[in-house]
């Protein structure tokens, strides 16, 4: 369900085209998602400046829960392809011992099932919290034009490079260096604010639990080092 927000009207600049998701009814469900996925992809820029940040719709959710599901079951594959072979090299040295093998091996894939199930729960907290630290920047440094609600919204379409974890392992990792960038491209679009602040609104939380780790590891070991002296 779209509709207007009212408390996004005062905010500067903006374009007025629906994201492809939001006009499911008029493309289809899958030509959709497949005309998101390139546009965030390809032109992100462009997405997010032509991009409506006046509407209120939670549709948006939809995309992390799928691509949160697509990564989940493709470490799911690749762990299967991985630990079978080994498995049944094992069940191969003692023939006897297969049995308590095979009990061995489903919790692990009992788990690995469960994580599928609960991929798209785990997806909407991750996208609400980390949304949130975004925006909490946002207001803390006056540069929140919008609402928290088109933070999120924006933020579910700026995960989109995440489709490419489907490639095994290294695409997950360029998926999530791709998703940050288009991350801070949505910042800068949405809320009409300056490249700086956008990265900074993005990366603050990292740069702050990297800062508080290494203090606390600077710490500890001053600690033990005085305790050995």
């Amino acid at each position: 369900m779209l509709e207007r927000g009212t408390g996004d009207s005062g905010a500067a600049g903006g374009g007025d085209v629906l994201p492809p998701w939001e006009r499911r009814a008029e493309l289809g469900t899958m030509t959709a998602f497949s005309e998101t996925i390139k546009q965030v992809l390809a032109t992100p820029t462009h997405f997010f400046k032509r991009y409506d940040a006046t509407v209120t719709s939670w549709d948006c959710l939809a995309i992390p829960c799928v691509l949160t599901t697509i990564s989940t079951l493709t470490g799911m594959a690749v762990y299967v392809v991985a630990f079978a072979p080994l498995m049944a090299w094992v069940a191969s040295l003692n023939p006897d011992a297969a049995a308590p093998v095979a009990l061995g091996v489903l919790p692990l894939v009992g788990g690995a099932c469960s994580s599928i199930v609960f991929a798209p729960v785990s997806a909407l907290f991750s996208t609400f919290v980390t949304a949130g630290f975004i925006h909490l920047f946002l207001m803390m440094s006056g540069k929140a034009t919008r609402s928290y609600q088109q933070t999120v919204r924006g933020y579910c379409y700026a995960q989109a490079p995440m489709i490419l974890a489907i490639v095994p392992v290294i695409g997950h990792f360029v998926g999530g260096i791709w998703a940050i960038v288009t991350a801070i491209i949505m910042v800068r679009e949405v809320h009409k604010t300056k490249t700086s602040i956008a990265v900074m609104s993005v990366l603050w939380l990292f740069v702050f639990c990297c800062v508080l780790y290494c203090g606390a590891t600077g710490i500890f070991a001053f600690i033990v080092t005085a305790a050995k002296g």
